[in-house]
Order: structure tokens, then sequence, then C-alpha cells
């Protein structure tokens, strides 16, 4: 994991304050949001035939400006 600098945290916080607090969330959204978890996400999935977890590697650093 390559944490942003304080720098960087610093204007993530002031931008999600003063920006993205405020608004509302999909009820199906649990990654990153106060009091929910993984069990949150994973309980509409029970009893299910078939669940298919993908975990793509190395994803970001595959994205370039050029697309």
């Amino acid at each position: 994991i390559d944490a942003p600098g304080d720098k960087l945290k610093a204007l993530q916080r002031r931008v999600h304050q003063r920006l993205l607090a405020g608004l509302k969330l999909n009820r199906a959204a649990t990654g990153y949001v106060r009091g929910r978890s993984i069990v949150d996400n994973a309980r509409p999935h029970t009893q299910q035939a078939v669940v298919i977890n993908v975990d793509l590697a190395d994803f970001f650093p595959t994205i370039t400006a050029d697309g």
C-alpha cells in the first residue's frame, strides 16, 4: 500500500469535508463507509449458487494519462 503523504492527506480530508461528506450514498455502498463492514458487503451474496470474487493485480499502475 502506498499511503499518501501528509500534505496530500490533508487535502483529501478538506475535499471530503467540504465537498463529499454531504452527498447521499447508495444504500448498497459499504467500502469506506462508517458503520458498514465487509460482513455488510457479503450479506446480500449469501445463499447464492455462485459468487465470483476477482482481485485485479496491479490495476492502478496500468492507468495512464494517455488512456
